[in-house]
């Protein structure tokens, strides 16, 4: 019995050890880029009451637009306006 407790105590103190070597891990930290615009709106929030809540039956129907060219190619980018 004594020789199973033994073994384990020095099993765990092996598995402890073992993963203290010194292998030296460094990275570099990436460069960020400064943000290009502020999209955000400040807006003066007033607390009241909800009294007068209205609810309707609604369904949102996206707008789409095909788009064609006369020539072959790949379109890398399609900017859309929000609304």
């Amino acid at each position: 019995m004594k020789k199973i407790y033994f073994i384990i105590s020095v099993l765990s103190v092996f598995m402890i050890f073992a993963g203290c070597g010194k292998a030296e891990k460094t990275m570099s930290v990436p460069v960020l880029n400064e943000p290009q615009g502020d999209m955000s709106d400040v807006v003066e929030v007033t607390r009241q009451e909800i009294s007068n809540t209205q609810y309707r039956d609604a369904q949102v129907i996206p707008y789409t637009e095909e788009m064609g060219f006369s020539t072959n190619g790949i379109i890398e980018d399609i900017k859309v306006v929000q609304g």
